[in-house]
């Protein structure tokens, strides 16, 4: 079973479910196969820590010392495009993305990363870091970027996940406020 570790931005309830009704559009307009990512599961992740066969309570602990050591105020998050990752797998996550590259959810994202120093991923699990809100894993890819009308909400905090494979839901082990 595969426990992955991550800090992640959620959306408020009211965008998760605008960001479900513009991906759920899309996918029949594009006639992209696979099911849809659960409204509950829709998030950006800051960093990514790592994929490992256990629970990792130092790895835990550490986070949590990185998130109290971290601060940003509030911003606005907008994601305007669809498009696609491809990875070279059999199934590629389609994602909602957005055109700013430098803004203040990089400022935190950089900042996680620096916190976490050498406890952050494994060599070949580290991407360079891409806003986007993955919405479909699916064996067709969105050719270049689709437009879509914005999804926008307020960032006003952020938080460090436990995921694990075939759970429902992500366990939330903290929540830190923006500001």
């Amino acid at each position: 079973m595969a426990h992955t570790y991550f800090f992640a931005l959620f959306p408020d309830p009211a965008v998760r479910e605008r960001i479900s009704a513009t991906a759920a559009a899309l996918q029949a307009r594009l006639g992209l196969r696979g099911q849809l990512i659960a409204p509950s599961r829709l998030h950006v992740t800051l960093h990514f820590l790592g994929r490992f066969g256990a629970a990792q309570a130092a790895l835990e602990a550490q986070a949590l010392q990185a998130g109290r050591a971290v601060s940003c105020l509030p911003f606005a998050v907008a994601f305007d495009r669809a498009l696609s990752f491809r990875h070279g797998r059999d199934k590629s996550p389609c994602v909602f993305a957005m055109a700013d590259v430098n803004g203040p959810m990089h400022h935190l994202a950089d900042g996680l990363r620096e916190a976490m120093g050498p406890a952050s991923p494994p060599a070949g699990e580290v991407r360079p870091f891409r806003p986007h809100v993955t919405w479909l894993y699916s064996m067709d890819c969105i050719d270049g970027e689709e437009p879509i009308p914005a999804l926008v909400w307020q960032a006003g905090e952020f938080a460090l996940v436990h995921g694990i494979q075939g759970a429902a839901d992500y366990r939330v082990i903290r929540r830190w406020p923006l500001g």
